[in-house]
C-alpha cells in the first residue's frame, strides 16, 4: 500500500521512476525509514521545482 502510494505520488510530482526505484526498495525493506526518506526527497524536489519552475529529476 505505501509502496504504491510512493510510486504514484512520485509520478504525480514528476520524479523519475529510475530515481524512485531505490527509494521503493528502502520503503519495502525498512518500512517507516524508507517512507521518511521518500518524504525528504519529495520536499527537496518540490522546493527545487518551485524555485526554478522545472523538475530537477
Amino acid at each position: 500500500f505505501v509502496g504504491r502510494w510512493v510510486y504514484l505520488d512520485g509520478r504525480a510530482n514528476n520524479i523519475s521512476a529510475w530515481f524512485i526505484s531505490p527509494i521503493l526498495f528502502f520503503v519495502l525493506m525498512l518500512g517507516p525509514l524508507g517512507f521518511l526518506l521518500y518524504l525528504v526527497v519529495r520536499v527537496a524536489v518540490s522546493r527545487q521545482f518551485s524555485a526554478d519552475g522545472r523538475s530537477a529529476l
